[in-house]
C-alpha cells in the first residue's frame, strides 16, 4: 500500500508538471508596444505577419503622438510609475542616457549576437550603447545634411562647398546674379534643431563638449569660432535671412520649394517631397555639410530612432523576437518605401529600390557612418535649452559670441546632473 501510495504521488505530480508545462509552451503573452502612430496602415500589416508567424504572441500597438516631446512624457511617464505597462517602445536617439540612469531599460546584449549588430551602421549602434552596453536596436537614422541647388551650381560652373567659407563665397556670388535668392538656411528656431546646428560646426572645427567631469566644459575657442560663423552669415554676410531664426524643419523646407534658398541644413527623411516639388523636381541634390576648417572632417548630428525594452518586462525574451521582426532587412525597406525612413541596416544602402527612391544614399554612407550622437548625458535635455538659449540670443545679436562663453562658463555648473 505504501509503495502503491508513493506510485500515486509520483505520478500526480508528473501529471502537474506536464499541464504546468503544457501551459507555458502554450500560453499566450500580451505586449505593450508603444510606437510612432500608424498613418498608413503600414505597422497594422508588419503585426499581423508577426503575429501569424508567432502564435503565442499577441502585439497590443499603442500609437503615439506626433511630437516628440509628447512622446517621451507618455513614456517616461509609464515607465517611472506603471510597471508592465510596457514591453517594447519607440525612443528617440536622445533617450538611452535618460532611461540607463533611471534604470527603466534592459540591457540587450545578451540577445544580440556579434553577427547580427554588425548588420547595422556603427553609428546607429553607437548612439543605442550607453558605457559600453546596448540598449536599443535602431531601424531608422538621420544626420544633418547640405541639401542643394545643383542646377545653380551647374549654370554658374560651382562646385559643392567643402567648407562654410566655401559656401558663403559661393552664395555671395550666385547671389550677386540672382539677388532674389537667399544663400544659405536651417532651423535656427530656439529648439533642438539649433542644438544640432550648433555641434554640427563645432564638431567640423575639431572641437567638442568634455561630458566627463562635472561642470561640462566648451573649448571657449570652437564655441567663439562656431558663433561668429553663425551670427556672421545673418548680419555681416548675409546669406541666411533673419527669418531663419523662427524656422523649424516643416517652414524651412517651404522656403525651398519656393526656390528662394541655394543652400539648406536640413535632414535627408525630406528628400522625397522636397525632390518631387514640382518647383525643384531635378533640380536639388545631397551632400555632406561643410566644414568649418579646411582640411576638417564634417559631421552630421546623428538622429533616428530605436527600440528598447522596459526593465520590468515579464516578458523580454518575446519582446526581443518582436523587435528582430520589426527590424528585418525586409521590415526595414517597407518603412523606406513607404515612410521615408533612412535605413539603419548596411545592405539597405545598396539595394535598388531603396537607392531609386533616395539616390543620395549611396555616396552618403561612409558619411551617415560616421555621424556623431549628442552628448550620452542623462540631463541632456536641459544641457540642451542652455545652448538653444545662448546660441538662439546670439545669432538675433543680442550678445556676442564672447558673452554667450561667459553665460556658459556661468551656467553650466548649474545643470542639475
Amino acid at each position: 500500500m505504501k509503495r502503491n501510495h508513493i506510485i500515486l504521488l509520483a505520478l500526480i505530480f508528473v501529471s502537474a508538471i506536464s499541464v504546468n508545462l503544457y501551459y507555458y509552451l502554450n500560453r499566450t503573452v500580451t505586449l505593450q508596444f508603444y510606437a510612432h502612430p500608424d498613418k498608413l496602415g503600414v505597422m497594422e500589416e508588419v503585426i499581423a505577419a508577426f503575429e501569424k508567424d508567432h502564435p503565442r504572441i499577441k502585439i497590443n500597438y499603442v500609437q503615439l503622438p506626433d511630437d516628440t516631446n509628447d512622446k517621451y512624457e507618455i513614456i517616461s511617464n509609464k515607465l517611472s510609475t506603471q510597471q508592465d505597462a510596457i514591453d517594447v517602445f519607440d525612443a528617440d536617439v536622445t533617450w538611452p542616457s535618460i532611461f540607463v540612469k533611471s534604470e527603466w531599460v534592459a540591457n540587450l546584449d545578451p540577445f544580440f549576437s556579434e553577427d547580427e549588430l554588425e548588420g547595422y551602421l556603427s553609428s546607429a549602434i553607437d548612439a543605442a550603447t550607453v558605457d559600453g552596453m546596448l540598449y536599443g536596436i535602431p531601424y531608422r537614422i538621420d544626420s544633418g545634411v547640405l541639401f542643394y541647388r545643383k542646377d545653380l551650381l551647374e549654370k554658374y560652373d560651382f562646385r559643392v562647398p567643402k567648407t562654410y567659407k566655401e559656401l558663403s563665397e559661393t552664395a555671395l556670388a550666385i547671389k550677386d546674379k540672382e539677388p532674389e535668392l537667399n544663400g544659405f538656411a536651417a532651423s535656427w528656431k530656439n529648439f533642438e534643431g539649433l542644438t544640432c546646428s550648433f555641434f554640427e560646426i563645432l564638431w567640423s572645427g575639431g572641437y567638442d563638449i568634455d561630458t566627463a567631469q562635472t561642470p561640462y566644459r566648451f573649448e571657449a575657442q570652437g564655441v567663439n569660432e562656431t558663433l561668429t560663423l553663425m551670427q556672421s552669415m545673418i548680419h555681416t554676410d548675409k546669406i541666411v535671412s533673419t527669418e531663419a531664426l523662427n524656422y523649424s524643419s516643416g517652414d524651412l523646407r517651404a522656403a525651398f520649394i519656393e526656390g528662394n534658398l541655394i543652400f539648406m541644413r536640413d535632414w535627408p527623411t525630406g528628400w522625397r517631397k522636397l525632390s518631387e516639388a514640382p518647383e525643384l523636381k531635378d533640380k536639388i541634390a545631397v551632400a555632406p555639410l561643410p566644414s568649418l576648417k579646411s582640411g576638417q572632417d564634417s559631421y552630421g548630428a546623428f538622429g533616428g530612432w530605436m527600440y528598447m525594452v522596459s526593465k520590468d518586462s515579464k516578458h523580454k525574451k518575446e519582446a526581443v523576437e518582436w523587435i528582430k521582426f520589426l527590424t528585418t532587412y525586409e521590415n526595414e525597406k517597407l518603412m523606406n518605401l513607404k515612410y521615408n525612413y533612412i535605413p539603419s541596416r548596411v545592405a539597405l544602402y545598396s539595394d535598388e529600390e531603396v537607392l531609386e527612391r533616395m539616390p543620395f544614399l549611396d555616396d552618403m554612407f561612409d558619411y551617415f557612418n560616421q555621424s556623431k550622437p549628442r552628448p550620452k548625458v542623462a540631463n541632456y535635455d536641459e544641457l540642451s535649452l542652455l545652448l538653444q538659449a545662448q546660441v538662439h540670443l546670439t545669432l538675433q545679436n543680442g550678445q556676442t559670441p564672447s558673452d554667450a562663453i561667459l553665460m556658459l562658463d556661468q551656467l553650466l555648473p548649474r545643470l542639475l546632473y
